[in-house]
């Protein structure tokens, strides 16, 4: 009676432990994975403005400055606007046209300070008047998308590595064969964390043709993904 007993139990027990073998357990968690990495480009916006009677005038003016840009190829060049507008003058609820005010901008990139510096003296030298005036700002430094996706590159990779070793010694401590089942790094994951240094607005002058613009420092960057894994362990 005992050895059937005990033989009974020792069945019970294989088939409560059956699921356990069979099916396993799945491990799902987030893990971070970070990278410091320096800006390599410089980028400012360009404001040329054209403020004259007519708008005969403004249009002239505008389009040397636009030509000149447009056709520097030390710089990479994006989103130029190009308008112009009425200025008034209100008197007891009358406007009055008094002129017209041209507009143009530019997003400049460069890949370092000297190249921003010689483009910025090449526009200040169409400068004939004080009707015109040249103001640059926000310059700092980015990190140019090519960088970016190396750096993010390296982090997947560095993310898969670290799973296919994180897999083993977890099998090796649970006493279980866990395999990685399911590895997943959305763009969502994805977390730059830039700390830039921005110089305020300047207003560029004939006098300053010789003077160089403050360039911000560079300063470290960080860049993260936050991988979600799942381990399937037997």
């Amino acid at each position: 009676m005992e050895f059937q007993l005990g033989y009974k139990m020792r069945i019970l027990l294989a088939t409560l432990l059956i699921p356990f073998v069979l099916f396993g357990f799945d491990i799902s968690f987030n893990k971070k994975f970070e990278k410091q990495i320096s800006p390599n480009k410089l980028t400012t916006n360009i404001t040329i403005s054209v403020l004259k009677n007519s708008e005969e005038k403004v249009t002239p003016l505008l389009n040397k400055f636009n030509n000149m840009i447009s056709k520097n190829d030390m710089v990479e060049k994006r989103a130029g606007d190009f308008s112009i507008r009425p200025k008034y003058k209100y008197n007891k609820g009358q406007s009055t046209i008094i002129g017209y005010n041209g507009t143009l901008t530019y997003t400049i990139y460069a890949s370092n300070a000297k190249v921003i510096n010689a483009f910025v003296k090449s526009i200040i030298t169409l400068k004939s008047d004080n009707d015109t005036s040249i103001t640059v700002s926000g310059l700092n430094w980015i990190i140019s998308e090519d960088k970016k996706s190396e750096a993010i590159e390296d982090l997947r990779l560095e993310a898969i590595v670290w799973a296919k070793q994180y897999t083993s010694e977890i099998s090796s401590k649970i006493n279980s064969i866990c395999n990685i089942k399911n590895i997943n790094i959305s763009s969502q994951g994805i977390r730059p964390m830039f700390k830039q240094a921005r110089t305020e607005s300047m207003m560029m002058s004939k006098q300053m043709q010789d003077s160089n613009i403050p360039i911000p420092q560079v300063g470290k960057n960080s860049i993260s993904i936050n991988p979600h894994y799942t381990l399937e362990c037997k």
